[in-house]
């Protein structure tokens, strides 16, 4: 009830959503970036873009088709070892969770400008 006093003028717009990230399956770079293998192949001209594509030799190499699409798992685990671990960039630390209500918005009392009076808590 004590919401409803406050008016909508009290509740900001929302924001639009940041456009999703351009990764692989999981949220990761495609395993070609992980690992710094660059696509050797000519490029693909798709209409309006042109696309990467892995060379006959590359495709052989780690078992793959000429998107980069693991196609021998086996062979593509083994070339992969052969790169070293050097070929692997280090895990970035995850940022801290955002302070956000269920749903991704912020609690009510911040869209509704109020501020708790009770003790801080751990």
């Amino acid at each position: 009830k004590a919401i409803a006093t406050l008016g909508p003028d009290s509740t900001p717009p929302l924001l639009p959503s940041p456009p999703p990230p351009i990764v692989g399956p999981g949220g990761i770079p495609p395993w070609w970036v992980l690992h710094n293998v660059t696509p050797a192949g000519p490029g693909k001209d798709m209409g309006n873009s042109t696309a990467i594509s892995f060379s006959e030799e590359q495709q052989k190499q780690f078992g793959i088709d000429e998107d980069g699409n693991i196609i021998d798992p086996a062979k593509h685990a083994k070339a992969i070892a052969t790169l070293g671990p050097d070929s692997t960039p280090p895990l970035l630390p995850s940022p801290p969770p955002p302070i956000v209500g269920p749903g991704g918005i912020p609690p009510w009392w911040v869209l509704h400008n109020v501020t708790p009076e009770g003790p801080e808590k751990d």
